[in-house]
């Protein structure tokens, strides 16, 4: 669609910058909001699963202090080793030895009693031997027999040799029948370690028992106080234990297996799927070092960042209103500034279009305005004309030089000496029946003359430039055998770089050239890497190196305008690079030649990363 008059030009041109202006703002603002806001967010959860993890870990310790100042008490250790005498005694029992073994008894569960405190800090408190006997304290005070073996946590607590072993939420029998009126199925926690005499032999298992409610206390009252909060805990063998009255919660191993799957990092907000994939949910665990147990932390993103939603809408409203007024502020200013310049077309009507493109511009008459502008404008466009003549002939005459650089490269990647040598060496291969060859050589030599018979006003990306010359060097291979050897390192995030069409392969023609004269085999390199947001490309060969001249003149060569300059040196090819660089990327270009110390040259070429 195309627009004829002024005022409705100014008017797009006015909306259009102040339109992008405002969306840059958004943009910006909109991102340092959001990104605040996720910031704060995966703050949020991650201070919440170090506080679930710390809380949970003091509850295990007040149950593992206790376990331990039992494990190291004199007093108990002395009743325990009575009990033990008595259990292995004499079968034949007396009222003296039953009352010596009550005694013995209440005397153990008196001292375990004091050991947890006045308060009870844990629910129960047991000491096992190795033929089952129990004695315990808390909810159950007394002596009962078991089946150790059919202890879920027994091989286990053998294994770690006194270690604390941390078990699951389960059901203790005992405990529910001996406090029927209190609760029924109710779910503890135990930990229990192997317990040890004075000469650190083992003599049985001390149990701690915790209530489920007293341990998970703290990830209770959370979920009461905030419904969208979703918690899950699962020990350093992935059993699930909270929540633990749900024993069959394939929502909280969905998660589990999305973070051991994806290997999630701890402590970092993850944006995940809820289960049945209809919402997006925000997801951060840890690991706590102290019980090994994971702790997950779930929550709606629609939820946790409502404000960022809410924020996105408003924001949304508002700059549709701004973008109305931009639209109608455009509309007056752009109308008021075309109204003299009518004025001025009206004035100008019947100018001769000679007196404007006339090389001595003295002026003409206008007619009366009474704006200084128009006024400026009859007396400041002699300077204007002529400026714009001596700036459009200097343009006129970049241009030109930089397509005859272009021209120039071009001209030497392919001239008949190099497509003489190869059509002779694929009729020695046909010869020679080598049709495999004979087919690679001809679809290297036709990518070559394809590429090089391309427009690339603009340049192209480095890959193709590097293809071309890895496909100049296998016909370089084919001709020299065993006495070239090449390599091409370039890493891969420079490929989509933009460079000058036809910038590696004339330094590679010329390596070879020049190269020729030294001993074989020859030996050429190409090695490209980022720094300081240039690129770079390093060309290294074994031959006997430049003479130091023609290195003085390259060097004078990068500090003149981007021009073809008019020395008569060797290297047209070079002297073409050079020229290129310096039109498309300025002061940034690098063109550098070294000799090397052990013979040979490097080549280093270099340009700004453009957008």
């Amino acid at each position: 669609m195309k627009f004829k008059t002024l005022q409705v030009k100014l008017f797009i041109s006015y909306s259009s910058f102040f339109i992008i202006i405002l969306f840059a703002i958004a943009i910006v603002f909109y991102t340092f909001f959001s990104n605040y806001t996720t910031q704060k967010v995966a703050g949020q959860q991650g201070q919440l699963c170090t506080s679930i993890s710390n809380s949970l870990d003091e509850e295990i310790k007040k149950m593992d202090t206790i376990s331990m100042n039992i494990l190291y008490s004199n007093l108990i250790k002395n009743h325990f080793q009575t009990f033990l005498s008595l259990r292995t005694g004499s079968a034949k029992s007396t009222i003296s030895m039953y009352n010596q073994k009550y005694s013995n008894i209440r005397s153990l569960i008196d001292v375990i009693m004091a050991i947890s405190g006045p308060f009870q800090t844990v629910s129960q408190a047991n000491i096992y031997d190795f033929n089952g006997n129990m004695i315990g304290a808390g909810l159950f005070n007394g002596e009962s027999a078991v089946d150790l073996n059919k202890m879920p946590w027994y091989k286990k607590t053998l294994s770690l040799n006194g270690s604390k072993y941390i078990g699951i939420p389960s059901h203790i029998k005992l405990l529910d029948s001996a406090n029927s009126n209190i609760f029924e199925n109710h779910q503890f926690m135990s930990t229990t370690r192997t317990y040890t005499d004075s000469n650190f032999d083992k003599q049985g298992v001390i149990e701690i028992v915790q209530d489920c409610g007293t341990v998970f206390k703290n990830l209770n009252e959370l979920k009461k106080t905030d419904s969208n909060l979703e918690l899950y805990v699962f020990n350093e063998d992935d059993s699930y234990i909270y929540p633990y009255d749900n024993k069959n919660n394939s929502t909280a191993r969905y998660y589990k297996n999305i973070i051991k799957s994806q290997k999630l990092k701890a402590l970092t907000i993850h944006n995940v799927k809820s289960p049945n994939e209809r919402s997006k949910q925000a997801m951060t665990y840890t690991i706590s070092d102290y019980s090994g147990w994971s702790i997950i932390v779930v929550q709606s993103q629609k939820v946790i960042f409502s404000s960022l939603i809410n924020f996105t809408s408003t924001f949304i409203l508002l700059s549709i209103i701004i973008i109305f007024m931009i639209l109608v502020m455009s509309y007056a200013v752009s109308r008021k500034v075309t109204v003299p310049l009518r004025k001025l077309r009206h004035a100008l009507k019947n100018i001769d279009i000679d007196v404007l493109t006339s090389p001595n511009l003295n002026g003409y008459p206008m007619p009366n305005n009474t704006l200084n502008e128009i006024e400026h404008l009859n007396r400041t466009f002699n300077a204007m004309h002529q400026k714009l003549s001596i700036s459009l002939n200097q343009l006129l005459i970049a241009k030109s030089e930089e397509m005859n650089a272009k021209l120039l490269a071009m001209q030497s990647q392919m001239n008949p000496h190099f497509l003489y040598n190869n059509l002779a060496n694929i009729s020695v291969m046909a010869e020679e029946g080598m049709n495999k060859e004979i087919v690679a050589m001809c679809h290297d030599v036709s990518y070559m003359l394809r590429y090089i018979s391309t427009d690339s006003k603009n340049g192209v990306a480095l890959s193709n430039e590097i293809e071309f010359a890895n496909k100049y060097l296998n016909c370089m291979k084919i001709r020299y055998e065993d006495n070239l050897k090449f390599e091409i390192i370039v890493e891969d995030d420079m490929m989509d770089i933009i460079v000058p069409k036809l910038l590696i392969q004339p330094i590679l023609e010329n390596s070879i050239k020049h190269g020729l004269n030294s001993t074989p085999p020859w030996n050429i390199s190409v090695h490209g890497y980022l720094k300081n947001e240039k690129w770079f490309l390093e060309i290294t060969d074994s031959g006997l190196g430049f003479d130091p001249i023609l290195i003085d003149r390259f060097k004078d060569l990068m500090h003149r305008p981007a021009n073809l300059p008019d020395l008569h040196i060797g290297g047209m090819g070079l002297i073409n690079i050079c020229t290129r660089l310096k039109l498309m990327y300025k002061d940034d270009a690098v063109f550098t030649i070294t000799n090397l110390p052990l013979g040979g040259t490097t080549i280093l070429i270099s340009g700004l990363i453009s957008d």
